[in-house]
């Protein structure tokens, strides 16, 4: 049972009623089966996530199991002259009364879990009372119909600054916490939802008074017709060229607005379509950055023409350069200043080299990271190579969405180098080899199964399998064998590259 989009979820209902049929009948077979099998049963319960009445589905079964008669106290405490059709009439009694209160115990809460709903965030249809909101908000329940003062009216068609007038809107307040380049998503929870938006920066106390009194002008809007399944969601983005739109066909995006830190903007959404559905709001912060360095090979000559590519945490390419006859790059990018980077670089007949731009580093340096010195190895058979920015999830051969960037830069190599064949080795973690201890052999399958991850996403990309094996190595060649440092440790937890051939 799991809880989606607010609702539990039962599957399969018909599989599950079987269960408790057959929990029931076991606590009555012959030959000592009962407790064995109740315990199977309540160990698939709680690996399908029953956890939540676990604690009374298991005092009940222990209950009937140990106060319910079995065949053989039944033959013990009853005499002889008692009827074979006595027995089974008190049995199915007995079996019967058990399965009515396991269906209750179980069915209740599922019955009540299934009338459930998402707890939607409220909204305030008037500027005096908006919702503060921070960096995500929603989804909210849906805007009906203005507020007890309708702030915003237009007299003018096709107004660039203010809706018609207030249809179903919600207003909102927010306090900018870092200078910065402002952009946000507002996304209906009904793609046929038509929201338009209304940026004010706030003045002074009498703000919400002032808009009433049309005296104040905002500083972005966006009233152009979205919704009917396509554009449906707005918001601002660096990416568009308009600060304000009017009704009618346009792009459902404006400009984003440079802010500073500790002002105050109130935002008020209005969705013309009665009968509508909510929305969850979503803002960010983007900055411009500077990133600037130097790319060699082993023997400290200068690269030229290496691919600089700057990478968001799901490998997704955020801007990207070549380094100079000198070995140089320098290049700029607009990003979101709470997140972490990659900056990968690629070249022909190099492995791959991949450095992590962490956000409180581009902070630190007022967003300009100069002298970033790279070394670029040569691609060389019989010679591993440690793939950079592979990181697991904790104990799991799952990747971290952050490692994108490195098997996508593998996956490039070798589609480039059509005859390199590769074997990928796994390493863990395990300084002073405490997991061995406590679950000997799961180093040496954990390390198989993380290179075995690699090995399956570039088979899934085309990479051909006749150009790759895999080995695991568990925790035998850590880096670090006794360290307690998490830098160090994350070192012991990584994917090297032995590249066998590349002619």
């Amino acid at each position: 049972m799991t809880l989606i989009a607010g609702h539990w979820q039962v599957s399969p209902l018909h599989s599950f009623c079987r269960m408790l049929f057959y929990l029931k009948n076991s606590i009555y077979r012959k030959k000592k089966e009962p407790l064995q099998k109740n315990c199977l049963l309540l160990k698939i319960l709680w690996e399908n996530n029953f956890y939540h009445i676990f604690q009374i589905l298991l005092p009940t079964c222990l209950m009937f199991y140990t106060t319910a008669p079995t065949e053989e106290s039944k033959e013990k405490k009853k005499q002889e002259k008692i009827s074979l059709s006595r027995k089974k009439t008190d049995r199915k009694k007995v079996g019967d009364g058990f399965l009515t209160l396991l269906i209750l115990i179980l069915f209740v809460p599922f019955a009540s879990a299934q009338n459930k709903t998402l707890k939607l965030k409220p909204i305030s249809a008037d500027c005096k009372d908006a919702i503060k909101i921070s960096v995500k908000y929603g989804p909210t329940v849906a805007p009906d119909r203005h507020g007890e003062i309708l702030e915003i009216k237009s007299s003018k068609q096709r107004d660039m600054f203010f809706f018609e007038k207030e249809h179903n809107s919600a207003w909102y307040y927010f306090d900018v916490f870092e200078d910065g380049n402002l952009v946000f998503r507002i996304t209906p929870e009904n793609k046929n939802d038509d929201y338009d938006f209304i940026l004010f920066k706030c003045t002074d106390s009498t703000f919400c008074e002032q808009v009433a009194l049309s005296k104040i002008l905002p500083v972005r809007t966006n009233i152009t017709r979205t919704g009917l399944g396509k554009s449906e969601i707005t918001g601002l983005t660096d990416a568009a060229t308009d600060e304000f739109t009017c009704a009618g066909k346009g792009s459902p995006f404006s400009k984003s607005i440079q802010v500073k830190k500790k002002e105050r903007y109130y935002l008020v959404l209005d969705n013309v379509h009665p009968n509508g559905e909510g929305h969850t709001i979503e803002l960010g912060y983007e900055n411009k950055i500077r990133l600037t360095g130097e790319v060699k090979d082993e023997n400290n000559k200068v690269l030229n023409d290496v691919n600089v590519v700057l990478e968001d945490k799901n490998g997704v390419e955020i801007a990207s350069t070549k380094t100079n006859e000198a070995g140089i790059f320098d290049f700029s990018a607009i990003v979101f200043l709470n997140e972490d980077y990659n900056l990968v670089m690629t070249e022909d007949s190099s492995f791959i080299s991949i450095k992590e731009i962490h956000k409180a580093e581009l902070k630190k340096a007022n967003y300009q990271i100069n002298n970033i010195k790279v070394v670029l190895p040569k691609l060389k058979g019989g010679k591993k190579y440690t793939l950079d920015g592979i990181n697991f999830h904790g104990d799991q051969a799952r990747l971290l969405p952050k490692s994108m960037s490195s098997v996508k830069a593998l996956y490039k190599l070798m589609k480039k180098n059509k005859k390199m064949v590769i074997r990928i080795e796994g390493h863990t973690n395990d300084p002073f080899k405490q997991t061995e201890a406590q679950r000997p052999g799961w180093s040496q399958k954990l390390s198989e199964q993380r290179a075995q991850a690699i090995y399956t996403y570039l088979k899934e990309k085309g990479i051909e399998r006749t150009r790759m094996t895999t080995i695991g190595f568990g925790s035998k060649y850590m880096l670090y064998p006794t360290t307690n440092k998490e830098d160090e440790m994350e070192k012991n937890r990584r994917v090297e590259i032995n590249v066998i051939s590349i002619k």
